[in-house]
């Protein structure tokens, strides 16, 4: 009875992580191509940690979920992510200053000594840090490359390939979809 759930479980959980996984690919394939594409579902935007400068908060190889929001909403203390030249920065805010309407925040990385040289203008906001899952990016970094393709592909063909040998051989019945 309990194989039987185990394997029942293990089954939905293979499947789930196979739909989320492509549902995850399609939406961001579009987005490819676009320059400065982040990749995201809807205002949540999902990046790959890869400095210590907000350590302990969150390391490189963590990835951290942001949410799209309106600048005016920020305040002294949240965490954003910006675009500083070509790349994202994610830093604290330390002091939000209101120039003739328009917003500037000063930002630093908590494992830093010193705040960042330069202020961030309201329009270079990407989102506000909402959570973070640990190590993650590591892996996200692998699946990037070819070796991590190739070994993601790999893995489906191989379990498809054992769930077919399994359900022809269990009890001399073909397997059926």
């Amino acid at each position: 009875m309990f194989k039987t759930i185990f394997k029942k479980l293990m089954d939905l959980l293979f499947i789930v992580v196979v739909v989320l996984i492509v549902f995850y690919l399609l939406i961001n394939i579009r987005g490819m191509g676009q320059k400065d594409y982040i990749p995201g579902l809807g205002p949540y935007k999902i990046m790959s940690v890869l400095s210590g400068s907000m350590s302990p908060t969150f390391n490189a190889g963590d990835v951290i979920v942001g949410k799209t929001i309106n600048p005016y909403d920020l305040k002294q203390g949240d965490i954003i992510t910006f675009r500083f030249g070509n790349s994202l920065t994610t830093h604290r805010v330390i002091n939000v200053i209101n120039k003739d309407g328009k917003l500037l925040f000063n930002t630093k990385g908590d494992n830093n000594n010193v705040e960042d040289l330069e202020s961030v203008g309201d329009e270079n906001i990407i989102s506000k840090y909402l959570f973070r899952v640990p190590l993650l990016g590591f892996v996200i970094m692998f699946m990037k490359g070819t070796a991590g393709v190739t070994t993601i592909c790999f893995l489906i063909i191989l379990s498809i390939f054992i769930n077919v040998y399994k359900g022809r051989n269990k009890k001399g019945k073909k397997y059926r979809f």
